[in-house]
């Protein structure tokens, strides 16, 4: 077995299907939506322009949309 066919198989454990959502169990264990390039910019929008929305820093802003529920 190649080594990139190992390293693949060794990350998709990490990895949980639920039909249309793909799930990750990140080494926190904590398990995240992982969302589709097409839905990014409309999540970051709701969250700039929703009532807690604002200019933050990065920081601030990936915290915000941590909270949120989209991630």
């Amino acid at each position: 077995m190649s080594s990139q066919k190992r390293k693949f198989l060794y990350d998709v454990r990490s990895y949980l299907w639920d039909d249309p959502i793909l799930l990750k169990k990140c080494s926190d264990q904590i398990i995240r939506r992982c969302i589709p390039k097409e839905e990014v910019r409309d999540i970051l929008y709701v969250c700039h322009a929703s009532a807690y929305g604002g200019h933050f820093g990065p920081t601030s802003t990936a915290t915000k949309v941590l909270q949120s529920g989209f991630y």
